[in-house]
C-alpha cells in the first residue's frame, strides 16, 4: 500500500544529501559568515570575546534550528518554498543552551553521587538522550519537554533501533569536525585556521541538524507529526520546476508558460506553482494582462493563508507594470496595509490607504483605515496637522468607532505637540 511511510527514503542512504546541504546558497553564505567572524573575534580581549562567541553560536543555532524545522516537516528543497515557522523559534538556542548546562549538572551530580564510573554511565546516556532533545525542543520550543525522561524515551521508543544509528552518525560527524582542525593545524597559518575551524563547526552542525530534521520527516507518523509537504508534493513541484527551468534555458517561453499554467489548474492551492507563475508573467512584458488577472486571483489566498510578506512582493511588482492598481475589496486592501505596516514597509502601507473611502466608498473598515493612517501620519512622517485633520474627519464620520483608539492617539498627539513647543534650555 503506497503510503509517505513508504516513499520517504532512510535517512541512513541520504549521507550525501547531507553533507551536500550546507554547500546551498544561503546555508555557505551562514558557514562562511561564521569563519569570518570567527576571525574577527581573536582581536577582542577575552571577556567581549567571549559574549560575542557565544552571539555568534546563538545566529548559527538559530539558523540551524530552522533547518530541523522546515526539514522536519517536509520541505526537503527549500529552493522552492517559502518557510514560517509555527513559533518562530528566536529562543531556541538559549534554550538549547539551558538543556545543555542541566545536562552537565546531572552528569556532575552523578559523579559526586555514585562515583565516577556511575558518572560515566550517566554522561553516556544524557550522550544518548541529546539528538532527542534537540528535535523535542526544535518542534515544541519547550525547554521542559526537552529536558522530560518520558517525552525523550517516547522520541526514541518511536523512532527504534534507527535512533542509536543516528546517534553514531552524530557523534562520528562531531568526531569529523575535530579530527579535520588536527589535520589543518600544521600546514595553515594561525588566522586561516581561526577561520576554517569557525566554518567547519557551522557547517557540521548544520549537517547534523539537516539530519536530526530528516529523521523525524521519516518518522512523522510513530512521532505524531503532520508534515505540511507530503513526499508526493514534494517530488512534484521539483519536477515541474526543472521542467520550466529547462525549457527556459532552451528559450521556449510560451512551452514553459503553459506549462506553469497548467501546474497553477492542477494545483490552485499551491503557493510554489503561483510563485512561479507570477515570476514568469513578470519577465514577460508582453503578458501584463495575464499577470495582472493572475495576482487578483491568487492575492486574495496569500492575505488570508500567508504572513511571509509574499502578498507585499506581489503587490509591489504589480505597481511597477500597472500603478493604479488595487486589492478589490477594502478588506484586502487593509489587511495588506497592516501586514506592510508590521513589516516596516511604510510607503506601501501608505499607497494603500490614501484614498481608501473613495476607492471603497462605505466600506465597513474606512474608520480603521483612517486610523491606521493617522499613525502612518504620527509615527512615521511626523505630520501632526495633517493627523490632526484626519482624526477630526474620523470623528465627524464615525463617531461611534473605535472610540478608545481615537483618544489615545488624540492625547498621542497633543503630547508631541507639547513636546514641539516646549523652549529648548540654553545655558548662560
Amino acid at each position: 500500500m503506497p503510503s509517505d511511510a513508504v516513499r520517504i527514503a532512510p535517512y541512513w542512504s541520504r549521507f550525501g544529501d547531507f553533507l551536500r546541504y550546507p554547500l546551498r546558497l544561503e546555508a555557505l553564505a551562514a558557514c562562511l559568515a561564521a569563519g569570518v567572524f570567527s576571525v574577527a573575534l581573536e582581536f577582542f580581549f577575552s571577556p567581549l570575546k567571549l559574549l560575542l562567541q557565544i552571539l555568534l553560536w546563538v545566529a548559527v543555532l538559530r539558523y540551524a534550528f530552522s533547518v530541523l524545522e522546515r526539514t522536519a516537516y517536509g520541505y526537503l528543497d527549500d529552493r522552492y518554498v517559502l518557510f514560517e515557522s509555527l513559533h518562530g523559534g528566536r529562543h531556541l538556542p538559549y534554550k538549547h543552551f539551558a538543556a545543555i548546562v542541566a545536562g552537565v549538572v546531572v552528569g556532575v551530580l552523578a559523579a559526586m553521587l555514585g562515583g565516577p564510573h556511575f558518572g560515566g554511565l550517566v554522561g553516556v546516556l544524557l550522550g544518548i538522550c541529546w539528538p532527542a532533545s534537540i528535535m523535542v525542543l526544535a518542534i515544541t520550543n519547550n525547554l521542559g519537554w526537552s529536558l522530560s525522561p518520558l517525552r525523550l524515551w517516547a522520541v526514541m521508543h518511536a523512532i527504534g533501533m534507527p535512533y542509536l544509528g543516528l546517534v553514531a552518525c552524530l557523534l562520528l560527524i562531531t568526531s569529523a569536525s575535530g579530527g579535520l582542525i588536527s589535520l589543518l593545524e600544521p600546514v595553515l597559518p594561525t588566522w586561516l585556521l581561526w577561520m576554517t575551524g569557525g566554518a567547519a563547526a557551522a557547517y557540521f552542525t548544520l549537517v547534523m541538524f539537516r539530519m536530526m530534521g530528516y529523521v523525524i520527516y521519516q518518522y512523522h507518523a510513530p512521532l505524531g507529526l503532520q508534515p505540511r509537504v507530503t513526499a508526493a508534493e514534494e517530488e512534484a513541484p521539483q519536477d515541474a520546476a526543472h521542467r520550466i527551468a529547462a525549457l527556459l534555458r532552451e528559450g521556449r517561453n510560451p512551452e514553459a508558460l503553459a506549462l506553469a499554467r497548467a501546474e497553477v489548474a492542477e494545483r490552485p492551492a499551491s503557493r510554489e506553482a503561483n510563485q512561479r507563475l507570477h515570476r514568469l508573467l513578470l519577465a514577460m512584458p508582453d503578458e501584463a494582462a495575464a499577470l495582472l488577472a493572475h495576482a487578483r486571483g491568487w492575492l486574495p489566498e496569500l492575505i488570508a493563508k500567508d504572513r511571509s510578506g509574499l502578498a507585499l512582493e506581489v503587490l509591489e511588482a504589480l505597481w511597477r507594470s500597472t500603478a493604479d492598481f488595487r486589492p478589490q475589496q477594502g478588506a484586502e486592501a487593509l489587511a495588506l496595509a497592516r501586514l506592510a505596516y508590521e513589516r516596516r514597509r511604510f510607503d506601501t502601507a501608505a499607497r494603500l490607504l490614501k484614498g481608501f473611502d473613495r476607492q471603497y466608498p462605505g466600506h465597513r473598515d474606512t474608520a480603521a483605515a483612517y486610523l491606521l493612517a493617522v499613525r502612518l501620519l504620527i509615527e512615521q512622517r511626523h505630520d501632526y496637522d495633517q493627523a490632526e485633520r484626519l482624526l477630526a474627519s474620523l470623528k465627524r464620520r464615525f463617531p461611534e468607532q473605535l472610540t478608545e483608539e481615537v483618544a489615545r492617539q488624540e492625547a498621542l498627539l497633543a503630547r508631541l505637540r507639547a513636546v514641539s513647543r516646549a523652549p529648548e534650555r540654553t545655558d548662560v
